[in-house]
């Protein structure tokens, strides 16, 4: 299962757009789930089904998401 929400039409030079994807993948195995970001190697997080994500982990997909994300969006502006 794959979380892939698209972020469509950022401006870049005035009228000029870009699109960006990113990916948040949840892997459903016979007795635990894992969570990766796409791209970030550092990001794993193995669970049993019966196990929840804490408040610190689900903070760390976030931010790293986030970061991600903010980081796509300046390469893509950079470029020419």
């Amino acid at each position: 299962m794959n979380f892939s929400p698209t972020f469509l039409r950022y401006k870049k030079n005035g009228l000029a757009t870009f699109d960006l994807n990113s990916m948040i993948k949840i892997k459903l195995n016979t007795f635990q789930y894992v969570i990766t970001i796409a791209g970030n190697k550092d990001l794993k997080i193995s669970k049993t089904y019966i196990e929840k994500l804490t408040d610190q982990e689900i903070e760390t997909i976030v931010n790293e998401w986030g970061k991600q994300v903010v980081d796509e969006i300046k390469k893509k502006l950079i470029k020419n």
